[in-house]
């Protein structure tokens, strides 16, 4: 209503700065300073963060400059702010989703997440050993990719990708174990929706407080916990998950 229409418009704009221009350059960012300086991707990462800046500041200042460009609606219990964009003068909005998409997805999806725990904690391999652990990204079951035939093709490429690219060197001639799991195991083993393994996606408007709640609003006596519900996936999350949702419960039942 008119009465918070000056709080709605700001508060906007404060969401459309984070999402229109911080992510387009900090996440290209933040992947090109984890690369190693001998990497062939770090001047890829640089180049995409550099145009996340150009795109961020065409796509965010022109409204903040002029908030009347602004309009905010809601559209299916959920805010709603862009209808309009300065960039549709442009270029069609479906060439702006597709550059914003590529600019938060592709850093992130050429990047593995590497741990090497027997760095910190030798007893967790064999003496002389070293045991470790890379997550790559992949899509979920929905794009029909069939992992028994691409898996094992998929996992090699990856462990040459670690030793040519220096992060492991030596790996492929010196290793002697190795095992993998793919959104298969995800789905037909833990029941995850398309092998999903986080639940839902983790964008801003589905984390933290946006998650599902971990004590339902529409079931009575219906408790939610897991990756899927507050806070979110990886482990501490889950974990946190359990505590705030064993909490509740406790409330609710006179245990405390």
């Amino acid at each position: 209503n008119s009465a918070n229409s000056f709080t709605v418009q700001w508060g906007a704009m404060g969401f459309m700065f984070f999402t229109w221009f911080m992510w387009p350059v900090w996440i290209p960012f933040c992947v090109y300073t984890l690369e190693p300086n001998d990497s062939r991707q770090k001047p890829l990462f640089l180049a995409l963060a550099l145009i996340g800046l150009v795109f961020g500041l065409l796509l965010y200042f022109p409204h903040g400059l002029n908030s009347d460009m602004v309009v905010v609606e809601i559209n299916n219990k959920s805010l709603a702010y862009e209808k309009s964009m300065w960039l549709d003068f442009m270029m069609p909005r479906w060439l702006t989703n597709t550059i914003y998409v590529a600019l938060i997805i592709v850093p992130p999806a050429l990047s593995h997440y590497l741990h090497v725990p027997t760095l910190t904690d030798p007893s967790l391999a064999p003496l002389g050993h070293h045991a470790a652990y890379t997550l790559i990204p992949v899509p979920h079951n929905g794009s029909g990719l069939d992992w028994s035939k691409i898996g094992s093709e998929f996992v090699d490429k990856a462990l040459r990708f670690l030793d040519e690219a220096g992060y492991i060197p030596g790996l492929c001639e010196r290793l002697v174990y190795k095992s993998y799991i793919t959104p298969d195991y995800f789905e037909h083993d833990l029941n995850s929706y398309l092998g999903n393994a986080f639940g839902p996606e983790p964008v801003l408007t589905q984390s933290a407080f946006f998650r599902p709640h971990n004590k339902s609003e529409d079931i009575d006596n219906l408790y939610l916990v897991g990756a899927g519900a507050q806070p979110g996936g990886g482990t501490p999350s889950v974990m946190m998950s359990a505590k705030m949702t064993a909490r509740v419960i406790a409330e609710d039942f006179g245990l405390l």
